[in-house]
């Protein structure tokens, strides 16, 4: 087949639809590159975009999928008067949507709202794939509102098009900064595409971004764990699942990021809690270095496991202290027991997390130790990172 040659060779052999569909299936953005074959394939077939709805008998299927790339390049270049022309002569080829009798009103609406477009598009095809370049032609115009009319039809006749979801969620996401009339936020939009397409990383790593930006931190690493599962060797994503992790203890004591240890009015589950987020903060953080070390340019992650099993420790000595004091307090066997129990564990913990900070510490020093040696511009920075360092180590030793 054509499209599994080499993209090269199909160039120089001027093989046009070849190069097209190269970059359809290979899902390649050169705008330019299909403009060009793409023009050269309608004139070696005997046909410009102005006749093109009339010699459509033969190849229509090639045609058509050439159109519909041209278009999208179009739009790439912002060329929106060569994406009219494209999209014009696929809706010629293509049968218009009929309105049904308990439409018809909703129907001359509709047409009225495109007559009254400065566009040439008059037209709305029954294909769904040619509304969808309406919508996109919509887009390039700013007529936003325009466009989530196409898109919110498309849904109305099948709520899991994927494609259309995707655009409303774009277009919700600037709707804050403009009039656009849009009754549902892009979070909703977003939750609706992810109920359609749960095994869609992209879609839980965007709804990832917009908790954090909304502060929703049980969301964001709810919508990671969801990402993790899809693609567990990615160490990245598992840096951002243990930071997340961190911040949701930090936020928990309602101090704005003050160490939850020096709120005395956290309860003991809460306290737990916070420890066992630590404890997921540091795996996550052990499990991005096994996949990529810090030497090969995870930073983060020893940024990460220092910080956190630092917190841990301060959060793990408060905790004894105050179990320590109940103990003593207490007259119950029972109570002193359980507690005595929940001391060990935590006291093997605090003994694991201060070795995890002088780990993450000194491999710190030693990478920032060695740079400075090939970089004297860097030898400030590591003066300060190895400062910094040292005085963790110092800290957990006490």
């Amino acid at each position: 087949m054509a499209g599994d040659q080499d993209l090269n060779v199909l160039i120089k052999t001027k093989n046009h639809l070849g190069v097209l569909r190269h970059i359809r299936i290979h899902k390649l953005r050169e705008p330019k590159l299909v403009l060009f074959h793409g023009n050269l394939y309608l004139k070696s077939i005997g046909a410009s975009l102005s006749e093109i709805s009339s010699k459509f008998n033969k190849h229509q299927t090639d045609r058509l999928s050439v159109l519909e790339q041209m278009c999208f390049a179009s739009l790439d270049l912002h060329d929106t008067q060569m994406a009219e022309m494209c999209l014009d002569a696929i809706q010629d080829a293509l049968p218009t949507k009929q309105q049904t009798n308990s439409s018809s009103s909703e129907g001359k609406e509709r047409e009225e709202e495109n007559k009254d477009s400065t566009n040439t598009i008059t037209v709305i095809s029954s294909s769904v794939r040619a509304r969808y370049l309406l919508g996109h032609c919509f887009e390039a115009t700013q007529d936003f509102d325009r466009a989530l009319k196409i898109y919110d039809g498309m849904i109305e006749e099948n709520p899991a098009n994927v494609m259309a979801l995707k655009r409303k969620y774009t277009i919700s996401k600037i709707a804050s900064s403009t009039s656009i009339n849009n009754n549902e936020s892009a979070r909703e939009i977003l939750n609706k595409y992810i109920e359609q397409n749960q095994g869609d990383p992209a879609g839980w790593m965007q709804l990832y971004k917009d908790c954090m930006d909304a502060g929703d931190y049980k969301g964001a690493s709810f919508a990671l764990e969801e990402v993790i599962v899809s693609d567990p060797l990615n160490a990245k994503n598992h840096v951002l699942l243990a930071e997340v992790y961190q911040t949701m203890t930090t936020s928990s004591s309602g101090d704005g990021g003050v160490e939850s240890s020096s709120a005395s009015s956290s309860t003991t589950v809460e306290r737990i809690n916070n420890l066992n987020l630590l404890k997921l903060a540091r795996k996550h953080a052990c499990l991005s270095l096994e996949m990529k070390s810090g030497e090969t340019g995870n930073l983060r992650a020893l940024y990460v496991l220092v910080s956190a099993s630092k917190q841990y420790s301060q959060e793990a000595a408060s905790f004894l202290l105050n179990v320590v004091e109940k103990n003593n307090k207490s007259s119950s066997k029972q109570t002193n027991s359980s507690s005595s129990y929940l001391q060990e564990e935590i006291e093997d913990d605090l003994a694991v997390a201060k070795e995890l900070v002088k780990f993450g510490a000194g491999k710190l020093i030693q990478i920032y130790s060695s740079c400075s040696k090939k970089k004297k511009t860097l030898s400030s920075l590591s003066d300060v990172v190895c400062g910094l360092m040292k005085q963790q180590i110092s800290d957990t030793e006490k």
